[in-house]
């Protein structure tokens, strides 16, 4: 597998003392030999190197550019890390809506700060969480709305955002709710 540039923690600078003890660790567990150093424009070695205890990138829906649905393909990004008010969410289900589809031909951009993947809306299990959030647990099943990454193996919901998926819903049913069904529900009533 071929490495890739340095995405949030997933690497270390490598100059004096910041190369601390987890890179000692990385030499004990995984040579680093077998992973030589990318090599930065002007040729020179990098001065960072993948971490060996970051998550594993997820599967996700990309884009290859904007337009019609031919853009979409299957690949990977970085798995999310929760900030202090996210829930880690392992996506079981996703809709799609119009804001999606505007978002994949570029007229609709993310919310500053949220994922640039599609998917405003999903349901899933919770899988983590940042440490300022409480009253959840590990596998319980939720459903909310994001500013951006339902079509991934993993989005970051904010926890104000989330709700417990009802008993005899299944994914796929709650996923549909929080984008289209709470906007018409508002418009009507």
């Amino acid at each position: 597998r071929p490495w890739r540039p340095a995405q949030r923690s997933c690497s270390w600078r490598l100059d004096g003392l910041a190369v601390s003890a987890r890179l000692a660790l990385a030499r004990v567990a995984r040579p680093l030999a077998a992973h030589p150093f990318p090599r930065a424009a002007d040729g020179h070695p990098s001065r960072t190197v993948p971490d060996p205890f970051c998550a594993k990138a997820m599967k996700a829906i990309t884009l290859t550019g904007f337009g019609g649905p031919e853009v979409l393909t299957l690949g990977e990004a970085p798995t999310p890390e929760p900030q202090p008010d996210d829930l880690l969410v392992r996506v079981r289900a996703t809709a799609l809506n119009r804001a999606d589809t505007l978002q994949r031909r570029g007229r609709y951009p993310a919310p500053p700060g949220d994922s640039e993947l599609l998917g405003l809306e999903l349901a899933g299990e919770v899988a983590g969480w940042g440490r300022a959030v409480k009253g959840f647990r590990k596998g319980q099943r939720v459903f909310g709305l994001v500013g951006g990454g339902g079509y991934a193996e993993y989005a970051l919901l904010d926890h104000q955002m989330v709700m417990p998926t009802p008993d005899g819903w299944s994914d796929a049913e709650a996923a549909a709710v929080p984008e289209v069904f709470f906007t018409a529900n508002e418009t009507v009533f």
